[in-house]
Protein backbone atom coordinates (compact mmCIF):
# COMPACT_ATOMS: atom_id res chain seq x y z
CA UNK A 1 0.00 0.00 0.00
CA UNK A 2 1.59 3.45 -0.78
CA UNK A 3 2.59 5.80 2.15
CA UNK A 4 0.11 8.75 2.46
CA UNK A 5 -2.96 7.31 0.39
CA UNK A 6 -5.05 7.39 3.59
CA UNK A 7 -6.30 11.29 3.94
CA UNK A 8 -8.70 11.31 7.01
CA UNK A 9 -11.31 8.35 8.38
CA UNK A 10 -14.40 7.72 10.23
CA UNK A 11 -15.20 4.11 11.96
CA UNK A 12 -18.90 4.42 13.61
CA UNK A 13 -21.79 2.36 13.66
CA UNK A 14 -23.96 2.96 10.46
CA UNK A 15 -21.31 5.83 9.24
CA UNK A 16 -17.66 4.23 7.91
CA UNK A 17 -15.89 5.89 5.40
CA UNK A 18 -12.06 6.60 4.27
CA UNK A 19 -10.90 9.39 2.12
CA UNK A 20 -7.97 7.97 -0.26
CA UNK A 21 -5.42 10.13 -2.86
CA UNK A 22 -3.21 8.05 -4.85
CA UNK A 23 -0.97 8.91 -7.72
CA UNK A 24 1.75 6.59 -9.47
CA UNK A 25 3.90 7.10 -11.77
CA UNK A 26 5.37 3.60 -11.31
CA UNK A 27 5.17 0.76 -13.25
CA UNK A 28 2.41 -1.65 -12.04
CA UNK A 29 0.80 -1.82 -8.78
CA UNK A 30 -2.76 -2.10 -6.75
CA UNK A 31 -3.92 -0.71 -3.62
CA UNK A 32 -7.06 -0.96 -1.84
CA UNK A 33 -8.83 0.39 1.34
CA UNK A 34 -11.25 -1.94 3.13
CA UNK A 35 -13.76 -2.34 5.77
CA UNK A 36 -13.93 -5.14 7.84
CA UNK A 37 -17.06 -7.43 8.97
CA UNK A 38 -16.87 -10.26 11.90
CA UNK A 39 -19.86 -13.00 12.42
CA UNK A 40 -19.35 -15.79 14.96
CA UNK A 41 -21.61 -18.48 14.66
CA UNK A 42 -23.85 -18.65 17.95
CA UNK A 43 -24.56 -22.15 17.20
CA UNK A 44 -22.90 -25.55 17.37
CA UNK A 45 -24.58 -26.51 13.97
CA UNK A 46 -23.28 -25.46 10.06
CA UNK A 47 -24.87 -22.80 8.96
CA UNK A 48 -25.11 -20.99 5.71
CA UNK A 49 -24.01 -17.29 5.46
CA UNK A 50 -25.38 -14.47 3.10
CA UNK A 51 -23.93 -11.11 3.68
CA UNK A 52 -25.17 -7.65 2.02
CA UNK A 53 -23.33 -4.51 1.88
CA UNK A 54 -23.70 -0.83 0.04
CA UNK A 55 -20.56 0.45 -1.17
CA UNK A 56 -20.41 4.36 -1.82
CA UNK A 57 -17.53 5.92 -4.33
CA UNK A 58 -17.48 9.68 -4.74
CA UNK A 59 -14.68 11.22 -6.27
CA UNK A 60 -12.58 11.71 -9.64
CA UNK A 61 -9.93 9.39 -11.58
CA UNK A 62 -7.79 10.68 -14.40
CA UNK A 63 -5.11 8.73 -16.40
CA UNK A 64 -2.16 10.58 -18.20
CA UNK A 65 0.57 10.12 -20.81
CA UNK A 66 2.97 12.55 -21.34
CA UNK A 67 5.19 13.13 -24.90
CA UNK A 68 7.86 10.76 -23.98
CA UNK A 69 10.72 9.40 -26.71
CA UNK A 70 9.10 5.96 -26.54
CA UNK A 71 5.85 6.69 -25.61
CA UNK A 72 3.87 6.93 -23.27
CA UNK A 73 1.05 4.00 -21.32
CA UNK A 74 -1.38 4.52 -18.83
CA UNK A 75 -4.14 2.36 -17.00
CA UNK A 76 -6.51 2.68 -13.89
CA UNK A 77 -8.96 0.28 -12.45
CA UNK A 78 -11.10 1.14 -9.73
CA UNK A 79 -12.69 -2.34 -8.38
CA UNK A 80 -14.86 -2.83 -5.68
CA UNK A 81 -15.83 -6.50 -4.25
CA UNK A 82 -15.43 -8.83 -1.09
CA UNK A 83 -12.85 -10.81 0.35
CA UNK A 84 -13.56 -13.54 2.72
CA UNK A 85 -11.45 -14.65 5.46
CA UNK A 86 -11.41 -17.56 8.03
CA UNK A 87 -10.61 -16.05 11.53
CA UNK A 88 -6.79 -16.93 11.98
CA UNK A 89 -6.71 -17.57 8.21
CA UNK A 90 -5.85 -16.58 4.72
CA UNK A 91 -8.38 -15.42 2.24
CA UNK A 92 -10.99 -17.71 1.15
CA UNK A 93 -12.23 -15.68 -1.49
CA UNK A 94 -12.32 -13.04 -3.66
CA UNK A 95 -16.11 -12.27 -4.59
CA UNK A 96 -18.84 -9.97 -5.68
CA UNK A 97 -16.48 -8.11 -7.77
CA UNK A 98 -17.78 -4.97 -9.85
CA UNK A 99 -15.75 -2.37 -11.72
CA UNK A 100 -16.29 1.47 -11.12
CA UNK A 101 -13.67 3.03 -13.23
CA UNK A 102 -11.36 1.02 -16.49
CA UNK A 103 -9.48 3.70 -18.16
CA UNK A 104 -6.47 3.78 -21.12
CA UNK A 105 -4.32 6.69 -22.50
CA UNK A 106 -1.57 6.30 -24.63
CA UNK A 107 0.94 8.22 -26.55
CA UNK A 108 3.00 7.23 -29.47
CA UNK A 109 6.94 7.71 -29.33
CA UNK A 110 7.63 11.35 -30.32
CA UNK A 111 4.35 12.56 -29.71
CA UNK A 112 4.06 16.02 -28.61
CA UNK A 113 0.83 16.47 -26.84
CA UNK A 114 -0.24 14.64 -23.35
CA UNK A 115 -3.04 11.93 -23.89
CA UNK A 116 -5.90 12.07 -20.98
CA UNK A 117 -8.94 10.87 -19.23
CA UNK A 118 -10.57 12.03 -16.36
CA UNK A 119 -14.08 10.67 -15.15
CA UNK A 120 -15.83 12.00 -11.76
CA UNK A 121 -17.33 8.82 -10.10
CA UNK A 122 -20.55 8.52 -8.08
CA UNK A 123 -21.19 5.38 -7.87
CA UNK A 124 -23.71 3.34 -5.19
CA UNK A 125 -22.46 -1.09 -5.49
CA UNK A 126 -24.07 -3.37 -3.94
CA UNK A 127 -22.10 -6.31 -2.44
CA UNK A 128 -23.54 -9.59 -1.74
CA UNK A 129 -22.69 -13.10 -1.19
CA UNK A 130 -24.80 -16.13 -0.56
CA UNK A 131 -22.49 -19.16 -0.36
CA UNK A 132 -20.71 -18.86 2.72
CA UNK A 133 -20.32 -22.23 5.13
CA UNK A 134 -19.25 -21.59 8.57
CA UNK A 135 -19.03 -24.32 11.21
CA UNK A 136 -20.52 -24.17 14.48
CA UNK A 137 -18.96 -21.93 16.70
CA UNK A 138 -16.92 -20.57 13.83
CA UNK A 139 -15.71 -16.90 12.91
CA UNK A 140 -15.40 -15.34 9.12
CA UNK A 141 -14.30 -12.32 8.66
CA UNK A 142 -15.53 -10.37 5.34
CA UNK A 143 -13.74 -7.07 4.05
CA UNK A 144 -15.61 -4.66 1.65
CA UNK A 145 -13.30 -3.07 -0.46
CA UNK A 146 -12.19 -0.87 -3.28
CA UNK A 147 -9.38 -2.09 -5.31
CA UNK A 148 -6.69 0.33 -7.32
CA UNK A 149 -4.97 -1.39 -10.34
CA UNK A 150 -2.33 0.21 -11.80
CA UNK A 151 0.13 0.31 -15.02
CA UNK A 152 1.95 2.32 -16.31
CA UNK A 153 5.40 3.19 -18.56
CA UNK A 154 7.19 5.73 -20.23
CA UNK A 155 5.54 9.21 -18.41
CA UNK A 156 1.94 7.56 -17.37
CA UNK A 157 0.66 8.36 -14.50
CA UNK A 158 -3.19 7.37 -12.86
CA UNK A 159 -4.79 10.06 -9.86
CA UNK A 160 -6.88 8.55 -7.73
CA UNK A 161 -8.71 11.34 -5.62
CA UNK A 162 -11.31 10.52 -3.54
CA UNK A 163 -10.17 13.01 -0.63
CA UNK A 164 -11.74 16.28 -1.74
CA UNK A 165 -15.00 17.96 -0.39
CA UNK A 166 -17.91 15.72 0.37
CA UNK A 167 -15.24 13.00 -1.47
CA UNK A 168 -15.04 9.41 0.15
CA UNK A 169 -15.84 5.77 -0.05
CA UNK A 170 -18.19 4.18 2.25
CA UNK A 171 -19.48 1.43 3.58
CA UNK A 172 -21.78 1.88 6.32
CA UNK A 173 -22.41 -1.96 7.34
CA UNK A 174 -22.65 -5.28 6.69
CA UNK A 175 -26.17 -7.56 7.08
CA UNK A 176 -25.25 -11.36 7.59
CA UNK A 177 -28.20 -13.62 7.16
CA UNK A 178 -27.63 -17.26 8.95
CA UNK A 179 -30.02 -20.12 7.44
CA UNK A 180 -29.74 -23.43 9.00
CA UNK A 181 -28.09 -26.10 6.59
CA UNK A 182 -29.94 -29.30 6.20
CA UNK A 183 -28.10 -32.53 5.58
CA UNK A 184 -29.79 -35.36 4.34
Amino acid sequence: MPAGMFVQDNLAPDDNWVQVELKTTAGLGWASAGFFYVWTNPTQEVIGLSVDSLMGLVGVCSVTAKPSVFGSHAHLLVATGLNVYEAGGGVLDFVARTDVVDMTVNSLPFWLESQSKSTNVDALVHLSYDLLVVPGGGRIVVEALAGFVYTNFGEGEEVVDFAGNFSRITSPNMTFTATPIIIT
